[in-house]
C-alpha cells in the first residue's frame, strides 16, 4: 500500500498565539492505494507494466470464493449457487469477463465432430450420475485445478475481471466493491463465500488508512491544543 501525502502550512511568526490554527488551515491530506508508487518512475519492472497495460489492458479482479459448508463442491444445491452467482457477476459494474466452474467451456468428441459446450448446465436438475461425471471432468482440467477449484474438489472460486475505473468513470472502485458484497449476500447461507482479489484488498487498505489517518489527526489536534495553552498560560 503506498498513500501520497501533501501538506501545505503557512503559520505566523508567533507560534503561541491561537492563530496557528489559522495559519496552518490550508492542508491538503489524500491517500492513494496504487502499488505503483513504491517504485520510481525509471524503475523497469514499472515501464514493462505500464508499456503492457498500454497495449493490451489494465484490468483488475474480484475473486469470489464458495465453500459448501459439507466440503462437497459437486452436488446440484452448490453447482446451481455458482451457477446463479456466475450470473450476477457480469452486472458487476465495469466487469469485463467472468470465468467459474459452471460456465468453463469443455471439448469433447462425438465421432468427427468437436463439441465445446459449458461443463455445467442447469445445475438444479443434474442426476447424480451427472453430477460425477462433471466432478470427473473438471478434476481433470489443469486450467480449473489449483485456479477455480481446489484438487478434491471443496472449494471453487468465480473470478471477474475488472476494468480498472478511470478518473472520468462515474463508477468508483467503491461502487464495485459494493456490488459485490451485496451479491455474495445472497448466497446460501450452508456455503460460506467470501470476496477477494486487487480491487477489494485496495478498497480495504485506503478505507483502512483513510480511519487511521482521521484517528492520527484527532490526536495531534489534542496535542496541539494542550501544547498551545501550556505556552499561553506560561
Amino acid at each position: 500500500m503506498a498513500y501520497q501525502t501533501t501538506l501545505v502550512c503557512s503559520c505566523h511568526h508567533d507560534y503561541r498565539c491561537s492563530n496557528l490554527w489559522r495559519g496552518c488551515s490550508k492542508a491538503k491530506l489524500s491517500i492513494n492505494s496504487e502499488k505503483r508508487y513504491f517504485f520510481y518512475d525509471d524503475n523497469p519492472h514499472l515501464l514493462f507494466k505500464e508499456a503492457f497495460e498500454e497495449r493490451y489492458t489494465n484490468a483488475h479482479n474480484i475473486l469470489i470464493i464458495v465453500a459448501p459448508k459439507n466440503q462437497m463442491i459437486f452436488t446440484s444445491d452448490t453447482l446451481a449457487a455458482v451457477e446463479e452467482l456466475t450470473a450476477l457477476s457480469w452486472d458487476v459494474p465495469n466487469a469485463t469477463r467472468v470465468d467459474s466452474i459452471t460456465n468453463f467451456q469443455h471439448t469433447r468428441a462425438d465421432g468427427d465432430e468437436l463439441i465445446f459446450e459449458e461443463i455445467v448446465v442447469d445445475a438444479s436438475l443434474l442426476s447424480r450420475q451427472q453430477l460425477d461425471v462433471i466432478r470427473e471432468r473438471s478434476l481433470s482440467e489443469t486450467l480449473l485445478v489449483n485456479r477455480l477449484i481446489s484438487p478434491i474438489g471443496h472449494v471453487t472460486g468465480i473470478n471477474i475481471t475488472i476494468n480498472k475505473p478511470e478518473k472520468t468513470d462515474d463508477i468508483t472502485n467503491q461502487d464495485i466493491v459494493e456490488y459485490s458484497q451485496r451479491m455474495v449476500s445472497k448466497a446460501p447461507t450452508e456455503m460460506l463465500t467470501r470476496g477477494t482479489g486487487e480491487v477489494i484488498l485496495g478498497s480495504y487498505i485506503s478505507e483502512r488508512n483513510i480511519r487511521s489517518m482521521m484517528v492520527a489527526t484527532f490526536g495531534a489536534l489534542i496535542l496541539i491544543s494542550v501544547i498551545l495553552i501550556a505556552e499561553e498560560a506560561s
